[in-house]
């Protein structure tokens, strides 16, 4: 069987969901041994892809403006990606991880990975240029890839249902395939890993701890609000706030409420962290908080759990389904009760041990072994 991959997500400086689901399938795809794949890249500037690639099958990158392939491929007027990708041998079936402007020739079978559509639900979290984005060109785009494809791959139930409400013709054709958690994150991270990170960004040894992209979606606003009631509440509170992610757009209005924070030297902001740090940063929080509005799957909660650290998540969303029984769940809108249960689980050694547990038990059960194995039966199948 021969697989064509869109990897233009790989391209990207800084990896986030999507391109860390993209790679995890990929490497888990090469036990396959009657599966080669091609990659097709895209980059102008010449961004080069992970050199990896080249072990694990074909990689084809063309050099020219995203912007005119993806008009040319809108007007019909650009060759089908399957051609672009050359060699005498056409691919069974062309993914696309994310979506995204592409055509295929007419026999060849695709596949699409739809990872949310929060804009549909939430377009107030959105600048006004990628509202317009969004819901013009992306929800059009979106709704012409769910009657065009063979396979729709959800990465949740809960994102299965938004698939079908914005089209619910193409239920035949939708599969939730869960996504996986790295191995690294169970492992115990190193002294000196952890000697490292506390040196190089400065940080306690101990802390309450979030990560996410700086956007008004992910609601750090109300871990600031519940810091502040905190450390007001109770002048003895021992616990600093770290929240590492890159910046993104209305970060500025959070860091300037930061800015009027009595303690805001308490609280620590990490716009880049090292890969191989992200295990030490999760194990040695105390806590793991995550109040976001809205997931399609939420890969920061998987990655806490797994760390073995007790988590408080918001009770929306794909974030229930997620963690099952191994997390504690708010609403996000609650802001007292996030210091409620944040204070309480803090006093509570066996609360906190035996939620720790259980969080990592039900991380257990996601693996990118079973998440690539599904989606490999699925080309087999269909």
């Amino acid at each position: 069987m021969r697989l064509a991959i869109d990897v233009r997500c790989l391209q990207d400086q800084y990896w986030t969901g999507v391109a860390n689901y993209t790679w995890n399938n990929i490497k888990a795809l090469t036990r396959y041994k009657d599966l080669s794949q091609v990659f097709y890249g895209n980059n102008l500037k010449g961004v080069k892809l992970p050199p990896e690639l080249e072990n694990w099958g074909r990689v084809v990158v063309r050099r020219w403006p995203n912007k005119l392939q993806d008009l040319g491929w809108r007007l019909n007027m650009w060759p089908s990606l399957d051609k672009l990708l050359g060699g005498s041998n056409k691919p069974d079936w062309l993914w696309i991880p994310n979506p995204n402007f592409f055509r295929a020739s007419t026999n060849i079978k695709t596949a699409l990975t739809i990872h949310d559509l929060s804009f549909l639900h939430f377009p107030e979290f959105f600048t006004f240029k990628k509202r317009i984005w969004y819901l013009n060109f992306v929800k059009t785009l979106v709704k012409k890839h769910l009657r065009n494809m063979n396979l729709v791959l959800a990465v949740s139930e809960n994102t299965r249902r938004d698939i079908l409400e914005l089209d619910g013709a193409a239920e035949s054709k939708v599969r939730v395939v869960y996504p996986g958690v790295d191995d690294v994150f169970f492992n115990k991270a190193s002294t000196q890993d952890i000697e490292r990170l506390r040196r190089d960004f400065n940080l306690p040894a101990k802390y309450l701890l979030s990560v996410g992209t700086l956007e008004p979606r992910k609601n750090h606003l109300l871990l600031l609000k519940m810091y502040s009631e905190l450390t007001n509440r109770f002048p003895d509170w021992d616990l600093d706030l770290v929240i590492a992610g890159p910046y993104g757009w209305g970060a500025k209005n959070l860091i300037k409420y930061w800015h009027n924070l009595r303690n805001r030297d308490r609280v620590h902001f990490l716009a880049y962290l090292p890969a191989h740090l992200q295990p030490a940063l999760y194990q040695q929080a105390s806590i793991f908080l995550y109040p976001s509005y809205y997931e399609g799957f939420g890969f920061p909660v998987l990655e806490a759990m797994a760390s073995k650290v007790p988590c408080l998540v918001s009770n929306v969303s794909s974030l229930p389904e997620l963690v099952g029984g191994g997390a504690i769940l708010l609403s996000p809108w609650e802001m007292s009760s996030w210091v409620e249960s944040v204070y309480n689980l803090r006093q509570n050694d066996t609360k906190r041990k035996v939620l720790a547990q259980a969080g990592q038990a039900r991380a257990r059960r996601f693996s990118w072994a079973a998440s690539a194995g599904q989606i490999y039966n699925l080309f087999k199948e269909l």
